[in-house]
């Protein structure tokens, strides 16, 4: 919900994914507020696409850079040195010499630790997480992607107050209507569809629409995709 990652990526993310020296960090914009800071975090293990190779058991897909809140990286921070460290003691203690339990902290490189057998969560751990708790009808971790989308283009609009007031007052004004699409398709494909690592455009440009019937706004967008074809 913070990040957008799929959920075979969340089972594949690395111990090392976030630097351990916190001044190794790529934080966008060091200069602002905690709550506002923005890592920049390379992602490629279980992402969807084109397969590279295999790397402990896991799919090495496309190379991404997501955003990741400042704030849940201290967090993963704190799991990383507390818990799962916890975690790993248990595994590597089932090795019966040195250099096995030596063998096994070493090729334990997910982040994500079952805290009773130190075992990597899977995929359908995951899931099953979310299965099992109280949740809305149709909620699931894809679903979460659309969350963070939604969410985001929501915030960005938030900050066009004044052209949503001028297009109220106006009714349906084309010129204010096409400033609005236009703002809207800049977060989509500047922010949104590189953070989700949509192949094509036209797989976010699914939010342009949600935006539209959002604020109850006729932008043509089936107009305008059928004169693409």
């Amino acid at each position: 919900m913070e990040t957008a990652i799929r959920r075979e990526e969340a089972a594949c993310w690395r111990v090392d994914a976030i630097p351990f020296d916190e001044s190794e960090w790529n934080i966008v914009d060091p200069i602002v507020s905690d709550a506002n800071k923005i890592l920049l975090v390379e992602i490629r293990y279980g992402a969807k696409g084109k397969e590279y190779g295999r790397d402990h058991g896991d799919k090495i897909g496309p190379m991404g850079i997501i955003r990741v809140p400042y704030l849940l990286a201290k967090r993963i921070n704190h799991y990383r040195v507390g818990l799962r460290n916890s975690s790993l003691e248990k595994k590597i203690k089932t090795g019966t010499t040195i250099k096995n339990q030596l063998k096994i902290r070493d090729d334990t490189v997910h982040l994500f630790l079952r805290p009773d057998t130190g075992e990597r969560y899977s995929s359908a751990d995951i899931y099953e997480f979310w299965r099992r708790v109280k949740r809305p009808s149709g909620w699931s971790p894809h679903r979460a992607r659309d969350y963070w989308a939604c969410s985001l283009l929501m915030l960005r609009i938030q900050q066009y107050k004044e052209l949503l007031a001028e297009i109220s007052m106006r009714g349906y004004d084309q010129s204010m209507l096409a400033i609005f699409k236009m703002n809207c398709e800049s977060v989509i494909q500047l922010e949104i569809r590189p953070q989700l690592r949509h192949a094509t455009s036209n797989t976010s440009m699914v939010y342009l629409q949600w935006a539209a019937d959002k604020f109850g706004l006729n932008l043509n967008l089936h107009d305008q995709w059928i004169d693409t074809f």
